[in-house]
């Protein structure tokens, strides 16, 4: 009986701490918590393997429209196929609403070109 009664108060203790702890993290972490901010913010990569759409156009040697062009006509031709080779077409990444180009796949698109069909 008088065991009951220490493990009823030992586990009494442990709860009222618990709680206690749990209010006190609480609230700072709600006093030293930062805004968040909701503002987009711009991110401009500047890496010497990637380029942006007019840096990849220009790369080629190509005019901006004649590049989209063949980036349109290429999505075009490889939405019907379930497999097709790696460097038929030329790939990219998407970050942050910006397209980047790779020039490692843009010059294997070149050679892939140069010894295939177009």
């Amino acid at each position: 009986m008088k065991d009951n009664k220490w493990i009823f108060l030992s586990a009494l203790l442990l709860s009222c701490s618990i709680v206690f702890s749990s209010i006190y993290l609480g609230n700072s972490i709600k006093t030293t918590s930062t805004p968040v901010n909701t503002e987009p913010v711009e991110t401009k990569i500047s890496s010497p393997d990637l380029l942006t759409k007019e840096e990849a156009a220009a790369y080629l040697n190509l005019s901006d429209t004649m590049f989209n062009l063949i980036l349109k006509n290429e999505e075009e031709d490889k939405s019907g196929r379930r497999s097709y080779p790696t460097h038929k077409y030329i790939h990219s990444l998407n970050l942050y609403g910006q397209e980047y180009f790779s020039i490692k796949q843009l010059d294997q698109w070149i050679e892939y070109h140069l010894y295939n069909e177009f």
